[in-house]
């Protein structure tokens, strides 16, 4: 009887019918819901009470359903926000000194009286502040803000729970001011504690967990910039500590509970990184994997090192590394959405196709199988009642898949699902991605500063970044289906009559996004990143490679290939030098390239850019471009197939044209992989020379005998080697795609 009561009320909701779903649940067949269902229930009265805008009933029912659970956060911001809205919709705005907030105030006094030891209410006083700032004093949330601390400083995750009311306190009163907080609970705080045989382990573990409390508070409520004397000095600190509080005899599974020591120093390296101006330089990102690689060999299960090191490792154009550790945090199901994107959107930076098409055809397949998998468990479903169970893989699966199809491109636009026997409007329907919800979790990552807790709140700047790369990848496909259609049609008619408008409505929509993309304002290799992640977003980075300068081109060499004429058997064929734009184009890619010495840094005359990532992006972007290249050229055969079977006077100019245009693709893509091989000399040379410097060298010993917060050289040298092999293994890559593209 359960899952049917069940199963009508989903009918009534699809139907909107909100106020019959409340009468069956106040009607004779609530009799036949389980008490298990007891807690869904309340929660399904709720939400019809929030459809149907009864206010104050939804306010006393949040209230009642509180006291199941008087510690649990997610209900005690919602029942005070539905008092406020209870209170606003009778009796208008609050006012100083309002009787109903003075009343809110007692019923949160009253639970927090008859629950003290639980930390629920004691953070709702304080939420009850930031959602009526009317209500709020400075002084009065630093006097609630120490009183949490002192009496749950022991407890984890301490800091973020304060964290998120830093807004409440002054930047400008001095005795209301974070630095203040600060200052008052410090005094209260052990010292730092040192693991010891003999030593009481949870009085460790209580008194370690108060400084880290610490420390991450100081971090995200002052979140001021450090010069390097002081940010090497508390580097030395934490790490020294970190290192003091290594336990011994900890399963697999445990993570030492002073990691959290080693993430504040990664942090403050990576802080260095993003506001000082060797932004462009790999040292700060290096000590910080350093670090990580120390940590992940003491606590070999912490996700929280985990993906800190695949998002540097991306920084820094290491895949392979990236992914290895990927795969060890097991990621499945649901947690393709809201963890996978780390590495899945890393895809077309980092230049490794065949790693990222297991990655992304993984990832896709969850999505295509999770709907499969729904009506399958339909059955299942009913009978134990429970029936509420990426573009973005999608498209760069399809575009990965392409670039690997092979030398003859052309079958890979039919495998690519886009035949020449496709629509030829020019009317062809957009993909809509408006409609995107983005499930990606950037809290996983944590690093307890102010302006990434309000980044990572508003995290629609990422949600647009994403629907415009989805787009401009999606037209880009578009526009090589289109491509295939118009050789496809001279081969047959000896003019593109039928596919011409069609190819100039996407050229408009490729000029129209370059120009809504870049603008006069996007400096050249000089893209802001994201402050929830190390690298730039995938659509500016990518124009700013100039990949996109091509389709345009290559859209103008084929709607001009054979110009117009009345006898088709006479038609001549463009000029040999209709295809220099296209060829200008990758030209400006490839000097960009070629420039690149030896140091891993850029000519004079180059923007600077040492930082690997960046590099390997940009190689990647030429790859693509140099396939584009290839596509152009097999089209061209195809379109001149039936030129070429004419008799051996008429076909001339065709053999010669075909020569040419081969010709001059050819001398580009040998000196794009020329440039390669250059590159990929310098990282095979210096593979094995990480551990022969280790070798020769000693474990550094700062004054009094400590070591000084340093790195410890296994460590530096590991993840130096990592780094040579990964890089050797995306250039050799690319390289060979470049030969294989090019093969026939």
């Amino acid at each position: 009887p359960d899952p049917q009561v069940q199963l009508y009320l989903m009918v009534l909701e699809m139907q909107e019918r909100f106020e019959d779903c409340l009468a069956t649940l106040d009607g004779p067949l609530s009799s036949l819901l389980s008490p298990q269902s007891t807690e869904m229930t309340r929660q399904q009265r709720m939400g019809y009470l929030e459809k149907l805008g009864r206010k104050q009933e939804l306010a006393d029912a949040r209230w009642e359903d509180l006291t199941t659970e008087p510690n649990d956060w997610a209900r005690w911001q919602s029942c005070i926000q539905s008092s406020i809205n209870a209170d606003i919709s009778q009796g208008g705005d609050y006012v100083e000194a309002d009787p109903r907030l003075s009343e809110l105030q007692s019923r949160i006094d009253a639970i927090a009286a008859e629950h003290p030891g639980l930390s629920g209410p004691c953070l709702a006083r304080l939420e009850l502040m930031r959602r009526c700032p009317v209500s709020c004093r400075p002084e009065t949330a630093l006097s609630l803000m120490r009183s949490y601390f002192e009496a749950f400083a022991s407890r984890p995750a301490v800091a973020s729970d304060l964290l998120q009311f830093r807004s409440l306190l002054s930047d400008t009163d001095e005795n209301s001011s974070p630095a203040k907080l600060l200052e008052l609970i410090r005094p209260g705080l052990p010292e730092w504690p040192k693991a010891a045989a003999d030593a009481d382990r949870q009085q460790l573990v209580r008194d370690l967990t108060a400084r880290i409390n610490y420390e991450q508070l100081s971090r995200g409520l002052l979140n001021k910039p450090m010069d390097a004397e002081q940010r090497n000095a508390k580097v030395a600190e934490l790490i020294q500590a970190y290192r003091a509080n290594l336990l011994d005899g900890l399963r697999p599974t445990e993570v030492q509970p002073a990691d959290d020591l080693l993430l504040l120093a990664v942090s403050l390296h990576y802080d260095a990184w993003l506001v000082e101006d060797a932004k462009q330089s790999e040292t700060h990102l290096l000590q910080a994997l350093y670090l990580l690689d120390e940590g992940l060999s003491g606590s070999p299960s912490n996700y929280n090192i985990m993906l800190w090191m695949i998002r540097l490792f991306i920084a820094l154009g290491a895949w392979t590394p990236a992914s290895n550790l990927y795969e060890r945090l097991d990621v499945k199901q649901i947690l393709l959405e809201s963890v996978g994107f780390v590495l899945s959107r890393q895809v077309a930076r980092c230049g490794l196709l065949s790693q990222g098409l297991v990655m992304l055809n993984n990832t896709a397949m969850f999505y295509k199988n999770n709907w499969r998998d729904i009506v399958e468990h339909l059955c299942t479903a009913y009978r134990i009642g429970n029936f509420r169970k990426s573009v973005f893989c999608g498209l760069e699966l399809r575009h990965q898949s392409l670039l690997l199809s092979g030398p003859n491109i052309v079958e890979g636009v039919y495998e690519m699902g886009a035949p020449p026997e496709s629509s030829s409007s020019a009317e062809s329907p957009q993909p809509a991605f408006d409609g995107l919800v983005d499930g990606r979790d950037f809290r996983l990552v944590r690093e307890f500063r102010s302006d990434l807790l309000a980044a990572t709140a508003d995290a629609s700047r990422l949600l647009e970044d994403e629907r415009a790369w989805l787009l401009y990848r999606s037209l880009g496909l578009r526009c090589v289906s289109h491509l295939t259609r118009m050789a496809t049609e001279m081969a047959s008619t000896g003019s593109v009559t039928k596919q011409a408008d069609a190819a100039r409505a996407l050229k408009q929509q490729l000029m129209e996004q370059s120009a809504g993309s870049t603008g006069d304002s996007l400096p050249a290799f000089d893209i802001e990143p994201h402050p929830c992640l190390p690298y730039p977003a995938c659509l500016p980075a990518h124009f700013a490679a100039g990949s996109q300068a091509l389709l345009a081109p290559a859209i103008d060499y084929f709607l001009n290939l054979l110009p117009p004429s009345t006898d088709n058997s006479s038609a001549g064929v463009a000029d040999a030098s209709s295809i220099d734009p296209l060829l200008e184009s990758f030209d400006a890619q490839l000097a960009a390239v070629e420039v690149i010495n030896a140091d891993g840094g850029s000519a004079a005359t180059a923007p600077v850019e040492p930082l690997f990532g960046q590099q390997l992006q940009r190689l990647s972007c030429l790859c693509e471009s140099a396939c584009l290249l290839s596509l152009v050229h097999e089209l061209t055969a195809v379109a001149l197939a039936g030129k070429l079977a004419m008799s051996k006077k008429q076909r001339r100019p065709y053999e010669t044209f075909c020569r040419t245009v081969r010709s001059r693709i050819g001398d580009r893509i040998n000196r794009a992989a020329a440039a390669l091989e250059a590159l990929e000399a310098v990282w095979k040379a210096k593979i094995g020379q990480a551990w022969t410097d280790a070798d020769g060298q000693e474990e550094t010993v700062g004054v009094g005998g400590d070591d000084g917060g340093q790195p410890k050289r296994r460590c530096r040298a590991k993840v130096d080697e990592l780094l040579c092999q990964s890089r050797c293994r995306c250039l050799g890559e690319m390289l060979n795609l470049l030969r294989f593209r090019f093969s026939n």
